[in-house]
């Protein structure tokens, strides 16, 4: 699952508790209603003025949050950011009609802390930003209509300094929550690319760079299987150094490993991003070149042989070659027959006097 598919996920997750919200606000209000009835302080009636401001006129507003958000979400118009945007301040809505209706009990404006934690899940510091800001705005709204109407004293004044901190509080903890996430994504992707490095390692020979001899057929059962679905040319390339043995015999084996680490360079270089360079063992080569025709495969090891017998080695003024086979894939060939083939030239160039190309 990628992270647009999490975030999908989890703004799912967020319309859910946002409908339960309303849901357990709905039911509290008409609960609250009930009691002040019970007990005489609103009468059971339709024309009631409380009934209306204070139960109905809330349910309706938290359920036009609620279902614009989801049109939001839903529309195909609407940009990624728009839709995160959206269910929070669907949520921050639900605080403000709730801190506004009961402003009396200031506490209620502690339900903004919600949308606040919440909005620091995205790991997005300008959500995050966005909810706290329209929080402070929309709590100074009630405190302000309560010192317009005088309601202000002594405990109303801590309590409002107390919503206030909370908020704070709430917005300190979700940016130290998206720091501590950043902080873990940099050490998954740090221990991710240091994976890759490994793995890659496991896979290249360490003496040329190239994929080693576990590593071609890797690369091979994929390149015949994309070949086939593809319809595209396959060719494999089958290399060995001209007399290696005699350079290692005469010169030593470092000199030796000379050689093989510059056809390895001279190899990857006429080998595109599309193409394998693999070191199957010893001084025998091969190149698994993907898209490529039996004469564009001819065309670049005739290139290879080239600029390795111009190569200038310091331990000897003659120059070295090597003889290559080269096999097109066929289709539904098995991978035994198609190396086969491309190996049975090899060694025909070999036997019929080296320095060749045998397709």
């Amino acid at each position: 699952m990628n992270n647009e598919e999490l975030i999908k996920e989890y703004r799912k997750q967020l319309f859910a508790v946002h409908a339960g919200t309303v849901a357990i606000v709905s039911v509290a209000e008409i609960a609250a209603y009930l009691i002040f009835v019970h007990i005489g302080h609103h009468s059971l009636s339709l024309e009631s003025r409380y009934l209306w401001l204070n139960v109905v006129f809330p349910i309706i507003l938290n359920f036009l949050a609620h279902m614009a958000a989801r049109w939001l979400c839903k529309s195909e118009s609407v940009n990624h950011n728009l839709k995160n945007y959206s269910i929070i301040y669907a949520m921050i809505a639900t605080s403000f009609v709730v801190s506004l209706i009961h402003r009396d009990y200031i506490v209620t404006g502690c339900s903004y802390v919600f949308p606040i934690i919440l909005s620091a899940l995205y790991n997005d510091k300008v959500i995050l930003k966005q909810s706290l800001w329209s929080s402070l705005i929309l709590v100074s709204v009630s405190v302000a209509t309560l010192f317009a109407e005088g309601k202000i004293d002594v405990t109303m004044l801590i309590n409002i300094i107390v919503v206030y901190g909370l908020i704070a509080v709430s917005y300190l903890c979700g940016i130290l929550s998206i720091n501590f996430s950043e902080m873990n994504f940099s050490i998954i992707e740090k221990q991710a690319k240091e994976n890759d490095r490994l793995e890659e390692e496991i896979d290249l020979d360490q003496m040329t760079g190239l994929f080693n001899h576990e590593a071609f057929y890797e690369r091979l059962v994929p390149a015949i299987e994309n070949s086939e679905n593809g319809t595209k040319d396959l060719s494999l390339v089958m290399i060995d150094i001209d007399d290696f043995k005699n350079i290692n015999d005469t010169y030593g084996h470092d000199e030796g490993d000379d050689v093989l680490k510059a056809l390895a360079g001279i190899l990857k270089g006429v080998c595109d991003e599309n193409d394998y360079a693999c070191r199957f063992g010893g001084e025998e080569f091969a190149l698994i070149l993907c898209g490529k025709s039996l004469e564009k495969a001819e065309e670049i090891v005739r290139s290879a042989m080239k600029n390795f017998y111009e190569y200038r080695f310091e331990f000897t003024d003659k120059s070295l070659t090597f003889s290559s086979g080269i096999a097109r894939y066929q289709a539904d060939e098995t991978i035994e027959t198609f190396f086969d083939r491309a190996d049975d030239n090899l060694y025909t160039s070999k036997k019929t006097g080296k320095n060749k190309i045998t397709l």
